[in-house]
């Protein structure tokens, strides 16, 4: 799991670097899991910072992986281009903060990308024990 200071060191490179994060994946993911005393510096003032958890843990990454799950093979099933990129790239930053780096590398190689990633859902699913989206269109 990643350290809130290793956390902090990567939104502030998004940030600083204008990393190309036309969909605000890479910020929204990680700035998230921030404590609040980090993340006040992205935040206008006044912010509501009630949705910041404290502390983070694996379980907390994991239950986000699950939930969003069903949700991205909808989106591979339909073949919707944009919204299937957008869901690797979500796994992709979780894998990063749980230092999965087998899976990250997995998702992060194109050549498993056919079917709008449907080979990075199958592969996530599997590893975190996650029951696959039984109405899916095969």
């Amino acid at each position: 799991m990643k350290t809130q200071q290793e956390i902090l060191k990567r939104v502030k490179s998004i940030t600083e670097n204008n990393y190309n994060d036309i969909f605000g994946c890479w910020f929204g993911d990680l700035a998230v899991y921030l404590n609040k005393d980090d993340i006040k510096q992205f935040c206008k003032d006044g912010a509501d910072l009630s949705r910041f958890p404290e502390p983070l843990s694996d379980d907390i990454i994991k239950k986000e992986i699950e939930n969003y799950l069903e949700f991205a093979y909808e989106k591979a099933d339909d073949q919707r281009g944009i919204s299937s990129e957008r869901s690797i790239i979500h796994f992709t930053n979780w894998l990063w903060l749980l230092d999965d780096f087998e899976l990250l590398s997995f998702a992060q190689d194109e050549s498993n990308y056919p079917y709008y990633g449907l080979p990075i859902l199958d592969k996530i699913a599997q590893k975190y024990n996650i029951e696959l989206y039984k109405g899916r269109k095969k």
